[in-house]
């Protein structure tokens, strides 16, 4: 049932929104998929976790698919399965409250009284929908992780769950990616244009920025780049594969920032690992690059990568980072200081219009490409809280190098921390590889592992 359901799940809804009647999945994606996690939430709870993760990282291939046989809808029904999915963890939260862990979730509930406090001040400023929207991309990942801290699960099995839906994840995400890039899908190019998301290239093959199953390719890289770092950090029969093709989804989303977290997250899995690991890291490494140096040689893919990557060095050329540094000059000072903050809802596109905010006239405050930024003008004072709460998660979660799960749990969450100068990796599909993954490695730190009367009898030995 751990496989079936969910591979007859996607799959029947991949089938469904091949046909004419595709437009079928705003109806039946979201009940489908709550069903399901309903199911693992009391049957089997660790299998929940997977599920989870896919949904997220599947969900808007799906919605897309559902536009192109009907029209395109910025507040697409299917685009509520994360959310759906992700809430029913409250229902074991609620089960467990008694657990005695809550001096460890301590800092989870801090986050969450500072995004209460945002969402009552955003209903006010901008709107109920637009507040209740952004509250629950903002808390959602929270709330999963205090499922994970609060559960009496074996954490060893909770840890192999998340690993194994990122190993297998980025080797469906990588393909597809690169699958995109040669022969963008007719779905895909038709939500490029009617989303009208300049920033991804052009709706024809080989000149789109991949972002695979995801919305843009921030996240998308975001994912792949977590797997390429649980592959290596942990052992799978397909983390060969895995590991080559997330690794060419990474480099086709062009997203530099993440290509810089990925480097980071594998300095940390070196400082982390023995010398025999480390070892095992160079010949992959070594092993990739004999696989994938002639592939971007002698292929197109070369000169798309290569032309991003000579802009690292040319700053004066790079538009992207002028921009980005425009909005630091610009905007730092208006972020500082709002005391009180401008409340969840007022920053984001589907938020401006929720809010009721004219299209024609938002300013540059509708998207800010700076999690800190962001994070001081939404929740004002309250944000340095937010980000120090934050930093002693990181800190309280820092891993034993000897247990394998939670060093690849850790450097999953390590290497999105960068991206907080980047854009927002806090919420969302994105924030769901933070503080899951923190949630995992501080539970398996030993003063807090789940009692032995208390375990279940899953396997707890390496990746399958």
């Amino acid at each position: 049932m751990v496989l079936s359901l969910p591979l007859a799940f996607f799959g029947s809804m991949f089938v469904l929104g091949l046909t004419p009647i595709g437009g079928l999945l705003n109806i039946v994606f979201t009940p489908a998929a709550a069903a399901i996690a309903l199911l693992f939430i009391y049957q089997r709870p660790t299998a929940y976790l997977a599920f989870t993760m896919w949904v997220w990282m599947l969900t808007p291939l799906y919605r897309r698919m559902a536009d192109f046989q009907t029209s395109y809808n910025e507040t697409s029904l299917v685009l509520l399965a994360p959310l759906v999915v992700t809430l029913l963890c409250c229902l074991p939260i609620l089960r467990n409250l008694r657990s005695g862990r809550h001096v460890a979730i301590a800092g989870l509930w801090g986050l969450l009284a500072v995004i209460l406090y945002g969402f009552f001040s955003g209903a006010v400023q901008n709107g109920l929908f637009a507040a209740l929207l952004g509250a629950l991309n903002w808390a959602l990942p929270i709330l999963f992780a205090i499922h994970i801290m609060l559960c009496p699960e074996d954490a060893q099995e909770k840890g192999r769950q998340l690993m194994l839906s990122l190993v297998w994840g980025g080797g469906v995400l990588g393909l597809y990616g690169v699958y995109q890039y040669f022969l963008l899908p007719v779905w895909d190019a038709a939500w490029m244009r009617d989303s009208n998301l300049l920033s991804i290239g052009s709706p024809l093959p080989r000149m789109v920025r991949v972002f695979g199953t995801l919305n843009s390719p921030g996240p998308y890289a975001q994912f792949v780049s977590a797997a390429v770092l649980v592959a290596l950090a942990t052992r799978s029969k397909i983390r060969t594969p895995s590991l080559l093709l997330s690794v060419l989804g990474l480099m086709l989303s062009l997203v530099r920032a993440a290509w810089a977290s990925t480097f980071i997250g594998f300095v940390a899995l070196l400082y982390w690992s023995d010398v025999r690991q480390k070892t095992r890291f160079a010949v992959a490494g070594a092993g990739a690059l004999v696989v994938l140096t002639p592939l971007l040689a002698f292929s197109p893919l070369g000169d798309t990568i290569g032309d991003r990557a000579s802009t690292i060095s040319d700053y004066s050329s790079d538009y992207s980072y002028l921009e980005r540094l425009d909005l630091y000059q610009r905007f730092t000072a208006t972020a500082f200081n709002s005391l009180a903050g401008v409340g969840i809802g007022g920053v984001g596109v589907v938020s401006a219009r929720l809010s009721g905010q004219d299209m024609d006239v938002v300013d540059a405050t509708t998207t800010i490409d700076s999690g800190v930024l962001e994070i001081f003008y939404t929740f004002g004072l309250s944000g340095a809280m937010f980000l120090g709460l934050l930093v002693i998660l990181y800190v309280r979660a820092w891993p034993d190098k000897n247990d394998r799960f939670a060093v690849a749990s850790m450097t999953v969450a390590l290497s999105c921390a960068p991206l907080l100068f980047a854009g927002n990796p806090l919420i969302g599909a994105s924030g769901m590889l933070v503080y899951p993954f923190l949630a995992i490695a501080r539970l398996l730190k030993s003063h807090i592992k789940t009692p032995p009367d208390q375990t279940s009898h899953s396997p707890t030995g390496p990746l399958a």
